[in-house]
């Protein structure tokens, strides 16, 4: 029985960062699409970083105001986002947004956000605090 706990708990860690290293799979085609070009990567970069910001806002909330941080409805709350940029990306993922004479992929770097996010939390909410 131990044997497969631990089998299944390095299958929750490895499935948590498939959408960040899918993301990275999929770079040579998406830089052919996007505006960016290979300065995407580095767009990707900061938003990986930027999504662990939530960790930290866990612990504080933790750590300052125990009682009003309740998980199960965070992690609900976390899925449907999740779900919902998932679903969003589907739709507007090779969309650009003119900023100042240039072209950005604004919808997909706003739509990985949540998604990376989310890479983050489910093993931090996981462990015990």
């Amino acid at each position: 029985m131990e044997k497969i706990l631990h089998v299944l708990c390095a299958c929750f860690g490895m499935a948590a960062w498939l959408a960040v290293n899918g993301c990275w799979i999929e770079l040579p085609l998406l830089v052919s699409v996007m505006p960016e070009s290979w300065n995407l990567a580095s767009h990707m970069s900061i938003i990986i970083q930027c999504a662990n910001i939530g960790p930290l806002v866990i612990t504080l909330l933790d750590m300052y105001c125990p009682s009003r941080l309740k998980l199960k409805p965070l992690i609900y709350i976390l899925l449907l986002i999740g779900l919902c940029a998932q679903f969003l990306m589907f739709f507007f993922w090779n969309d650009t947004v003119e900023i100042n004479g240039s072209s950005y992929s604004v919808p997909f770097l706003f739509f990985s956000l949540p998604l990376h996010s989310l890479t983050v939390l489910p093993q931090f909410l996981s462990s015990p605090l």
